[in-house]
C-alpha cells in the first residue's frame, strides 16, 4: 500500500474530526457524558459494543475483513498515533494479532487518552489465546479474557479493563449514552470511526496544535454522535463519508444550522481567491432564519444575555448592533480563508452578499472589526481585521498585503480545482478545503505525532469536505502538478496498482492452471480447475499482489511464492507452509514479488516495491545479492520494473510519475542520459 496514499486517507479522518465538527460556530462548554444501560434491539454487528466503557471519546470499529485488516496494517503512522500512541513495536504485534477478528478500538481520557482492546475470540479457550495473551504480556497490556461472551479485553490501564469487564456484567456502557442508538442506524460499511462529541473535548486537545484547541467546546456540542464509514484506502485518494445524530436540544449546534442554511452563493469563494489558498471555510445561510435560531441556541446555553449585551455595546458605536449591520449589507454566506506565501499564510475573511457591495475596488481601513466574530463564531474571524476591500458581491476583510494578493491578476482557485480534475459541491451549505501542505500549515494544525508524518505528503492534496443537514462527507486525493500554475501544476499522479487477486498457479501433479486467492477473511485459498475449493488456510494480512510458480527443491515440483507484510512466504499446493519461511526482508512491501533464475539454477530472485518508494532485490531468504544498491528515483514508482536487455547488456526500466528511467542490473544509480533516452525509445 502506498504510503503517502495512506497518509492522506488517515489526515482526512483527523481534519474530518476538525473540520465538520467545530468549524460551524461559537459553541460553549458542555455537561458531560450521559450514563445509561445497554439498551435492547442494537444490530447484532454491535454487541461488541456493550464491552466498552460509556465515557468513550472515539471508537474504532473493525469487522475483521481485508478492509479492516488494510486500515490496522497501515505502516504511516497516522492511524498508529490513535490506537497505539506508544509506537512499540510489541504493540504493533498484539494489533497484528488481533486485526483479522472482530475489533473494537477505543479512547478514553484518564490523563492522557488510554485505549481499550476488545477483540472477538469465538470458540476460544484461554489455552488458544495463549499466544495472544503473550503478546499483550509483552505489549505491557492487562488483558482479560470473558468466555461467556467470548471477548478478549486489553488496555494499559488495568481499571480501564476491569470497569469493561462490569458492563459486560450489566453496568452501563457506551450503548447507553445519549443518541449512539440512534447514531448506530445510520451507519454504513465498516471499518467506521464514531465521535462521542459530548466526550470528545480530549481529542482536540491531544491531537491539535494549540491555535485549534480553543474550539474543544465547540466541538463537544456539535451534536451527540457522528458516525463515520472510514472508505477504501488507495494510493492517492481516499473518501470518507457519515453522519451526525442530534435531537431538538437547544444546545446542539446543528439545530441552528438545520433551517437556516442555504447552498446558494456558499462555494462562489472559489472563483476570487488565488490558485494558492492553503484553506477556505464556508457557510451559506438564510440570515433571518440562522440569526434566530443561533440566539434560541444562545439562550439554551445561558449566553444570550452576554451576546445582546455585546451587541448593544457595538451599537453604541456604530449605530446599529452587528446583526443589524449584516442584515442590512444583506450577508448570505461567510469564508475565512488562508493564502499561502512561502512559509506562511496570510487570514482573509469574505462576506458574500445579496447585492453589490458599494466599494469601488480599493483597499480602505475597516471600521467595524469584530463583527463577524460576534455574528458567526469565532471560526469566522481573522487575526488582522485592519483593512477592506468590496469586489462585486464580494467584502474581503484582512492585512493589506493579503488584500493585494486577491487584486493580482491571474487565474483562481476555481481553475485550478478544474485543472487538477476536482470540484466544490455546489449544494452544501458548509464547505470545508484544505490544499497543499504548505511549509509551515502541518505545525499550525496538528501538534506531534500527527505534525511530522503530515509533512511527508508531497505535492497538493486538495481535501473537500462538506456537511448539509446530518450528512457530510470528504474526499482527498494527490495532484502533483498541473500545468499552467507554476508549482501547482495537471494531471493528478496516477497510483500504484496491487492486483488482489484470483492469482493463476500451477498443479504441478495434475499440470491444470488452477487458481489462488485470498478471501474477505484474509484466508489463502485454493480452487481447482473446475472452480472446486481444495483448501483455505487462516492468513492475517494482505497479499502484495503477486503470487509466482517456482521449483524451490528444483524437483518438478510447484510451490507458491508471495509477499505480505514486510516478509516472503512460500506454500506448497497442499497448502503448507514450507519450512524455513517466511523470510523477513526488514520492511513493508507494497508490490511484489516478481521472480528471476539468472542461472537457470533455480537460485530465484525476487524483485519488490517497498512502501517506501524504493526497489529491492533479495533471494528468497530475504538477503540482497552482493552488489546490489537500491533503486531509488526521483519520482513516485508506479510499478514493479521491467527487465530490458540492450547491446547484450540488462538493465531495469522503471516507470515513475516523473518519467521511465534506466538502471544497472544491481541498481544504484540511474544509467546515463544519452543511454537512457536509447534505452526508453526502444521500449517505446
Amino acid at each position: 500500500m502506498d504510503r503517502k496514499g495512506i497518509i492522506i486517507s488517515v489526515t482526512a479522518i483527523a481534519l474530518m474530526l476538525l473540520g465538520i465538527g467545530i468549524a460551524l460556530g461559537h459553541l460553549f462548554p458542555g455537561e458531560g457524558t450521559r450514563r445509561g444501560r445497554s439498551v435492547d434491539g442494537i444490530p447484532s454487528r454491535f454487541e461488541i459494543l456493550e464491552a466498552v466503557p460509556n465515557d468513550a471519546a472515539l471508537v474504532f470499529c473493525f469487522d475483521g475483513s481485508r478492509s479492516s485488516v488494510r486500515h490496522l496494517s497501515d505502516t504511516s503512522g497516522f492511524l498508529r498515533a490513535f490506537i497505539a500512541p506508544d509506537g512499540s513495536r510489541s504493540l504493533e504485534r498484539f494489533i497484528e494479532e488481533i486485526s483479522s477478528r472482530e475489533l473494537v478500538v477505543s479512547l478514553h481520557n484518564s490523563g492522557a487518552l488510554v485505549p481499550l482492546y476488545v477483540a472477538r475470540c469465538q470458540h476460544a479457550d484461554t489455552s488458544k489465546l495463549s499466544p495472544v495473551l503473550s503478546l499483550a504480556g509483552e505489549a505491557g497490556l492487562k488483558a482479560r479474557f470473558v468466555p461467556e461472551k467470548e471477548l478478549l479485553l486489553a488496555s494499559r490501564s488495568e481499571t480501564l479493563v476491569s470497569t469493561s469487564a462490569r458492563h459486560l456484567d450489566g453496568g452501563f456502557s457506551i450503548l447507553g449514552t445519549k443518541g449512539l442508538p440512534e447514531a448506530l442506524s445510520m451507519a454504513g460499511d465498516y471499518p467506521l470511526a464514531l465521535v462521542n462529541h459530548l466526550g470528545a473535548r480530549k481529542l482536540i486537545q491531544t491531537y491539535m496544535a494549540p491555535s485549534f484547541r480553543r474550539f474543544a467546546d465547540q466541538f463537544s456540542h456539535f451534536a451527540h454522535w457522528s458516525v463515520m464509514s472510514l472508505g477504501t484506502l488507495g494510493g492517492d485518494s481516499f473518501r470518507l463519508e457519515g453522519r451526525s445524530y442530534f435531537t431538538d436540544d437547544a444546545n446542539l449546534y446543528l439545530n441552528v444550522l438545520k433551517d437556516g442554511t442555504s447552498a446558494r452563493d456558499a462555494v462562489e469563494f472559489q472563483e476570487i481567491l488565488p490558485p494558492e489558498t492553503a484553506y477556505a471555510v464556508s457557510l451559506g445561510f438564510d440570515a433571518d432564519t440562522y440569526f434566530a435560531q443561533r440566539r434560541h441556541f444562545l439562550d439554551a446555553r445561558g449566553r444570550l444575555d452576554a451576546y445582546k449585551a455585546e451587541n448593544q455595546s457595538k451599537k453604541d458605536s456604530l449605530g446599529r448592533t452587528p446583526e443589524q449591520v449584516a442584515a442590512a449589507i444583506g450577508i448570505n454566506a461567510v469564508v475565512v480563508a488562508g493564502l499561502g506565501s512561502g512559509e506562511t499564510t496570510s487570514d482573509v475573511l469574505l462576506f458574500h452578499s445579496q447585492k453589490k457591495f458599494p466599494g469601488k475596488g480599493e483597499i480602505v481601513p475597516y471600521m467595524t472589526p469584530g463583527l463577524s466574530a460576534l455574528v458567526f463564531g469565532e471560526i469566522f474571524s481573522v487575526p488582522e481585521e485592519s483593512f477592506t476591500i468590496d469586489m462585486g458581491q464580494w467584502r474581503a476583510i484582512g492585512p493589506k498585503s493579503a488584500l493585494e494578493a486577491l487584486l493580482t491578476p491571474g487565474k483562481h482557485l476555481k481553475d485550478w480545482l478544474h485543472s487538477a480534475g476536482r470540484s466544490l459541491p455546489g449544494d452544501s451549505p458548509f464547505v470545508l478545503y484544505l490544499s497543499a501542505v504548505y511549509p509551515g500549515m502541518p505545525d499550525r494544525v496538528f501538534r506531534s505525532p500527527l505534525s511530522p508524518l503530515m509533512k511527508e505528503i508531497q505535492g497538493q492534496v486538495p481535501v473537500i469536505a462538506s456537511a448539509s443537514g446530518d450528512s457530510f462527507r470528504l474526499e482527498a486525493s494527490r495532484v502533483m502538478s498541473v500545468k499552467g500554475f507554476g508549482t501547482v501544476s495537471a494531471s493528478g499522479t496516477p497510483s500504484v496498482e496491487v492486483p488482489a487477486g484470483p492469482f493463476e498457479v500451477i498443479n504441478s501433479t495434475t499440470g491444470r492452471i488452477n487458481t489462488f486467492y485470498q478471501n474477505e477473511q484474509l484466508s489463502l485459498c485454493l480452487k481447482d480447475e473446475n472452480g472446486k475449493g481444495v483448501w483455505g488456510v487462516p492468513f492475517k494480512t494482505p497479499l502484495c499482489g503477486r503470487v509466482c510458480n517456482i521449483d524451490y527443491y528444483g524437483n518438478g515440483r510447484i510451490q507458491f511464492l508471495f509477499a505480505s507484510a514486510s516478509s516472503l512466504y512460500l506454500m506448497d499446493r497442499l497448502g503448507r507452509f514450507v519450512q524455513g519461511f517466511p523470510a523477513s526482508l526488514g520492511k513493508e512491501v507494497l508490490l511484489g514479488p516478481d521472480v528471476y533464475d539468472f542461472t537457470g539454477e533455480h537460485a530465484y530472485r525476487v524483485m519488490v516495491l517497498h512502501t517506501d518508494n524504493t526497489l529491492e532485490m533479495y533471494n528468497l531468504h530475504g538477503q540482497k545479492p552482493e552488489g546490489w544498491k537500491a533503486i531509488q528515483p526521483d519520482g513516485s514508482i508506479l510499478s514493479l520494473p521491467q527487465m530490458v536487455e540492450f547491446k547484450d547488456v540488462k538493465y531495469w526500466l522503471v516507470r515513475t510519475s516523473a518519467g521511465d528511467r534506466v538502471y544497472p542490473l544491481l541498481g544504484g544509480d540511474r544509467v546515463s542520459q544519452s543511454l537512457e533516452n536509447k534505452i526508453v525509445k526502444r521500449q517505446n
